[in-house]
């Protein structure tokens, strides 16, 4: 019997452990600090990022991806990318790839790229969950892809603070309720932004206009004549710089 066509999306009741990621609960008063950070960072350019474990090391060739096995049923590969797209003296960034392969898949369509939106959150970490987030339908027609954008994760890392530094900046007060509260807030939010210009070489390379120009390498990299893409949140405004930047690539 042929499967009813469903939505494009999926919100299972429950998701497995390892989509902790969404589902860990937190604090309000510790919400509201993570919003002053975010603030900070958007402020800045910059993005938080993770703990990361080894990627394949890139090809020089940027139209070819170096695939191999990785998280049991994905693949992983690194894709280089121009720190400064007018500039090639200074070097490359590495941007973290992952895909998923249903393995019912038929029909194939091609690739679809997904962004769960942030700034700052793990487009591979988003891809991981890729079979408990996106419908079947959606799985048995498309290789799903997942990356961190320069910044941010698994990618060319932006550094900021020491761990010393990060206590102090999440034991400071999370909700100012006086003048002399929010003075002290925006004075520690400026230290923020100050130790990532200090320790992060090109910070102004780490932009959104220059994520979405990477989104056309990985395009090339997968092999593809058009880019689907899906994008939540700040995904959104990611997808519509490629599009008004690649309107000719756009699946």
């Amino acid at each position: 019997m042929q499967r009813q066509s469903q939505p494009l999306l999926t919100t299972p009741p429950t998701y497995p452990q390892r989509l902790n990621l969404y589902t860990r609960a937190m604090p309000s008063t510790k919400k509201l600090l993570i919003a002053l950070v975010a603030l900070a960072l958007l402020l800045s350019g910059c993005s938080p990022t993770t703990a990361t474990a080894p990627f394949p090391t890139a090809s020089n060739d940027t139209s070819k991806l170096a695939w191999t096995t990785c998280h049991g049923n994905f693949q992983c590969a690194t894709l280089k990318v121009p720190i400064d797209y007018t500039d090639a003296s200074l070097g490359e960034f590495d941007i973290a790839v992952i895909r998923y392969r249903d393995p019912n898949q038929h029909d194939r369509i091609g690739s679809l790229v997904i962004n769960p939106g942030g700034p700052g959150v793990s487009g591979i970490e988003y891809a991981l969950n890729a079979e408990y987030i996106l419908n079947p339908d959606v799985l048995e027609r498309y290789d799903i892809v997942g990356f961190d954008p320069r910044g941010i994760g698994q990618s060319t890392p932006i550094h900021c603070l020491n761990a010393a530094e990060q206590d102090a900046l999440f034991a400071s007060d999370p909700k100012p309720d006086n003048d002399a509260e929010y003075a002290q807030a925006l004075v520690d939010m400026q230290s923020f932004v100050d130790k990532c210009l200090e320790n992060t070489a090109n910070l102004e390379h780490f932009s959104t206009a220059a994520a979405a120009r990477d989104m056309e390498l990985l395009r090339q990299g997968l092999g593809e004549t058009k880019l689907n893409y899906m994008g939540f949140s700040y995904g959104t405004y990611l997808g519509t710089l490629y599009a008004q930047q690649f309107p000719n690539n756009v699946g």
